[in-house]
């Protein structure tokens, strides 16, 4: 038995779906609502967001959360993409350009 998932998690969303995302370094993988079972993945975070390829946010995220697509946070970037995962709603820039009142503070 691998115990990869059981611990150090990088993030954990929930889709529209009620699916959660589950990612660690450069992998994910999707379990339906009640948590008992895997609905895709695991996988190559890049596979199921091919938009991210070649980016910070193919492996080691802060965190992923999920409105109306998908926002990736990692260092002081962030991105957004279609649910889909194949082209940016945002594409990767500051976090501080995103959220401009957090200059002030």
């Amino acid at each position: 038995m691998s115990y990869f998932w059981h611990s150090d998690l990088n993030a954990i969303t929930v889709n529209s779906k009620s699916e959660f995302w589950i990612f660690k370094g450069d992998l994910c993988v999707r379990t339906n609502s009640a948590g008992n079972q895997v609905t895709a993945g695991p996988a190559q975070i890049t596979d199921e967001w091919p938009v991210l390829r070649d980016t910070p946010f193919a492996s080691d995220l802060d965190a992923v959360h999920h409105t109306d697509g998908y926002w990736f946070f990692k260092g002081d970037e962030c991105a957004k993409t279609n649910d889909a995962g194949d082209a940016y709603m945002v594409p990767p820039s500051r976090i501080i350009d995103q959220w401009t009142i957090l200059k002030d503070l």
